[in-house]
């Protein structure tokens, strides 16, 4: 019985001892990492509701990020919940409508699906118009206002500004 006592108490030892080393092991990868430092480029996106201009937040996000990834969540944050089969118009280089919508949408040819925003003709100062429905009052307005880089220990997208009326509504919204 004494024999069994002592043997459960050195596997016990053992394996906080293995455990301890384990934690110790994810510690150091999790410090490489870090020291990597991994730094995205990132937009710095005004996003504004064209029905009310009051509307508005500043985004960044990454310039690797899908477009329509983007698109999704620019319509859940400004609470438009039609958005399955939205239409994105970005300017060509020529200032001529390039339009993108989801897969399986037929209001365009461009698929936004597997498309980066760096693929994009995007330049500081280059409007899009973002449709989540057929309703085109409706919509957003997409300002580039900077390209840069992001800090590796910033998860993107994130919101950085917002007007007052937002603030107003998402604690009304927070209340239900």
């Amino acid at each position: 019985m004494l024999f069994n006592l002592l043997q459960a108490a050195a596997d016990t030892t053992a394996l906080m001892q293995n455990a301890a080393v384990q934690q110790e092991m994810d510690f150091r990868m999790q410090e490489r990492m870090f020291l990597m430092e991994i730094v995205p480029d990132v937009l710095s996106i005004k996003v504004t509701q064209m029905k009310d201009e009051e509307l508005w937040k500043v985004l960044e996000v990454e310039q690797n990020m899908d477009v329509h990834v983007l698109c999704k969540d620019l319509c859940a944050a400004f609470a438009m919940e039609e958005n399955a089969d939205y239409l994105l118009s970005v300017p060509d280089r020529n200032g001529f409508p390039m339009d993108y919508s989801a897969k399986g949408s037929k209001r365009s040819l461009n698929k936004a699906n597997g498309v980066d925003l760096q693929d994009l003709p995007l330049n500081i100062g280059s409007r899009l118009q973002l449709f989540p429905t057929q309703a085109k009052h409706n919509g957003l307005i997409l300002e580039i206002l900077e390209r840069g880089k992001g800090n590796p220990y910033i998860m993107y997208p994130r919101v950085t500004e917002q007007s007052e009326k937002i603030i107003e509504l998402e604690k009304i919204d927070e209340m239900f």
